[in-house]
């Protein structure tokens, strides 16, 4: 059903739909990053041109990858009713998202990150869907639904500098740097203490080292 619709469509369709839903997928990844509590900065958003709203985090193009080929190769062509197989869909990726926290309780393991997953998957699985079989408002709650998945990335994001997960560069400076982001030529570094925020706007060149903590 979506890849029939997207070869109907023609070229100028596809431009005047896709890109503005790319920008504003992006954008909800950078207020998802800029207004959480870590960073809680949303005045750096007006640094970003619309290019780097739209390449603002792919990984989030992985999970609706995965729900449309869900969506087609079973939802869409099964004699059963969509609701039924939409219910069969979410029930098994409860089932196995339990099946594996097991394992990784018994491993004695953070299972947050296999639950954001699960998250992600259902969150596009179910937006897509309801977006595409729904008429008007069922259209608005799955592109809600679609619109969780960029903003929970970017909250992800900034969450890793609470953990300090993410990478920090090595500059001639006494502070330690965490790389935050990019746009344009330049790098956003962060450094974060408990009573503020201290943010660093450089290029690229002027960058000596990036060390990645695992």
């Amino acid at each position: 059903m979506i890849v029939e619709k997207i070869k109907q469509a023609s070229m100028v369709d596809l431009i005047s739909i896709i890109t503005p839903i790319i920008l504003i997928i992006g954008l909800m990844n950078k207020i998802g990053i800029y207004t959480s509590n870590e960073i809680n900065s949303s005045w750096i958003l007006s640094f970003f041109s619309p290019i780097e709203f739209m390449i603002s985090d792919l990984e989030v193009y992985i999970y609706y990858a995965i729900a449309i080929f869900y969506l087609e190769k079973v939802i869409f062509t099964t004699d059963r009713s969509f609701m039924v197989e939409f219910l069969n869909a979410n029930l098994m990726l409860i089932s196995s998202f339990g099946g594996l926290s097991l394992l990784y309780f018994f491993q004695e393991k953070s299972i947050s990150t296999i639950f954001n997953t699960y998250l992600y998957i259902a969150l596009s699985l179910n937006g897509i869907g309801i977006l595409f079989l729904s008429k008007k408002f069922g259209k608005i709650i799955g592109l809600i639904l679609i619109l969780i998945v960029p903003y929970k990335l970017g909250v992800a994001h900034a969450h890793k500098l609470s953990t300090k997960s993410l990478p920090i560069v090595e500059i001639t400076d006494s502070h330690q740097w965490f790389l935050l982001d990019k746009y344009s030529d330049n790098v956003i570094l962060i450094n974060k203490s408990d009573k503020e925020n201290r943010f660093k706007f450089i290029d690229i060149k002027d960058i000596d080292s990036v060390k990645q903590v695992f």
